[in-house]
């Protein structure tokens, strides 16, 4: 009470009863007590002392905040840049987070062509019940649950993205009945952004010699394309897959019709950026339109992987103090393509006993640079970074829902902090904080932008190296002789992980 009234800028106190995983009425998990009378305490409390106690709900505080709204002080800036850190990519790429970010994503866009399509059939979908279990599976700690118990829960947001990604192909196939398609078309493209996209997309087209073939869109504009490889049976080429570049109207679609021609239509195009490897590592990026180079030192370079090995027992929620590293060692690269609208360089390396292998693309007209990496993940009690150097002198921003907002890392405080112990575990891993999908980093000498594709939302900014890490993958060997000996296998995220992100560099 005393810690809680010197942190409140009222004199209204909020109070909580119990903790998570605990039954009703008692004060902590797995203890034999008998039920509290809450209602008798207060009923004591208000018969002995001057304060008033009220048993609420939390509506019901927020209602008496309202009514007392001028003594609450206005704060501007970021509230809490940092979140928790024991949550971190449990299970890397295969984890829980991933499935409800899939659902998520999956059950936003059925809605959103379902919608569309009601005006052309009339069937109205409903989704409440996928939301609903989605919402199930995104419940608290389940990390931690016993692995019959975690299948289940597993099970379902599986289900929830499999039926999502049913329904809003369901609803786009009921859009495309009612277009009226010309014969020679081979694919529609749906964009379900708001605004005009122009991605990179990969499609199978049915014929033989590529090379007297010619891809339109809809407005009879050329489509730009790379071929990538032909399927042959037994000894005729049946089908090709080809990467194309195709503009997307906002919330719209497009056409890829198929000619033929007397021509071919092979393109010779540069990439925008290019890279200068050096043992595996990219140690420089050359901007082929701005002419500015950004060259990095070998120790950090801008496709750096590191682990971090981590003393499990020694702080909460096996948060506990770093116990070494281990940097990623390549020992082999090749290009894989060479454009002319994507180039790949692929390496493969070691990270101590985990394997690795990167894709490092590059793209005709974006000047961003992809990374696909794939780690198979022996197992251990420590994560795994994506790590990039930073230009000197900058600050931090990151995407929340809905927005943006600076993350001022370096005056933020971590490691042991005063008050009530439980309260206070949440800032174990220095310089960790989250961002929804990207970090803004604007440098004096250049500015970067990290964007996760698939990875989960947690970085880790180092002001003494001047670092930014994404966290790819964190696991622990599950401890014998204790309850979560017990818990489902997933925590120690052994197999094959892919990781997908990019990066961007500018001068400031």
């Amino acid at each position: 009470m005393e810690y809680i009234l010197s942190t409140s800028k009222t004199k209204l106190l909020w109070v909580s009863h119990g903790m998570d995983d605990m039954l009703p009425l008692r004060t902590y998990p797995g203890r034999e007590e008998l039920p509290i009378d809450l209602i008798g305490i207060v009923e004591e409390w208000n018969r002995r002392e001057e304060t008033p106690m009220i048993f609420a709900t939390p509506l019901e505080f927020y209602k008496a905040l309202e009514d007392i709204k001028e003594m609450l002080p206005i704060v501007k800036g970021t509230i809490d840049p940092c979140d928790v850190c024991y949550n971190a990519a449990w299970n890397g790429e295969k984890g829980l987070w991933a499935l409800r970010y899939k659902g998520d994503c999956a059950l936003v866009e059925a809605e959103k062509w379902s919608t569309i399509s009601i005006m052309f059939t009339g069937e109205n979908t409903t989704y409440q019940d996928l939301w609903e279990d989605l919402l199930t599976a995104s419940a608290h700690a389940t990390q931690w649950l016993f692995e019959e118990d975690f299948q289940e829960i597993y099970l379902l947001a599986s289900r929830v993205v499999s039926e999502g990604v049913s329904l809003r192909s369901k609803a786009l196939r009921d859009v495309i009945s009612h277009i009226d398609i010309p014969d020679n078309c081979s694919a529609v493209m749906f964009n379900s952004l708001s605004f005009k996209y122009n991605p990179l997309v990969k499609i199978t087209i049915p014929v033989s010699n590529i090379d007297r073939v010619q891809l339109k869109d809809g407005n009879n504009n050329i489509i730009p394309f790379q071929v990538l490889k032909s399927y042959i049976w037994p000894e005729k080429v049946w089908e090709w897959d080809v990467l194309i570049r195709i503009d997307l109207p906002p919330l719209g679609y497009n056409i890829i019709k198929m000619e033929e021609s007397e021509e071919s239509h092979r393109l010779e195009r540069s990439p925008r950026l290019d890279i200068k490897l050096e043992a595996g590592r990219v140690v420089e990026i050359i901007d082929n339109e701005t002419k500015d180079t950004y060259k990095v030192s070998e120790d950090i370079p801008w496709n750096h992987l590191r682990y971090y090995g981590v003393d499990i027992e020694g702080g909460a929620l096996h948060v506990g103090p770093i116990t070494g590293c281990c940097d990623v060692q390549w020992y082999k690269y090749e290009v894989i393509e060479k454009g002319p609208l994507r180039w790949i360089y692929r390496v493969w390396g070691n990270i101590g006993v985990h394997n690795v292998v990167q894709d490092i693309i590059l793209f005709d007209e974006e000047d961003r640079i992809e990374f696909l990496t794939e780690v198979d993940w022996k197992g251990g009690n420590g994560f795994l970074l994506a790590m990039i150097p930073l230009g000197s002198q900058g600050e931090l921003l990151g995407d929340i829902p809905f927005g943006m907002e600076r993350k001022p890392i370096e005056s933020e405080p971590y490691g042991k902090l005063p008050g009530r112990g439980w309260d206070n575990i949440h800032r174990q891993r220095e310089g960790m904080f989250f961002a929804k999908s990207f970090v803004i980093h604007k440098g004096k000498s250049y500015s970067t932008v990290f964007w996760s594709i698939n990875g989960d939302r947690y970085f880790i900014y180092n002001k003494k190296t001047n670092t930014l890490g994404h966290i790819l993958i964190n696991s622990i060997v599950r401890p014998l002789g204790t309850w979560e000996e017990h818990v489902n296998s997933s925590i120690e995220g052994v197999g094959r992980h892919q990781f997908s992100y990019s990066i961007k560099v500018s001068r400031s």
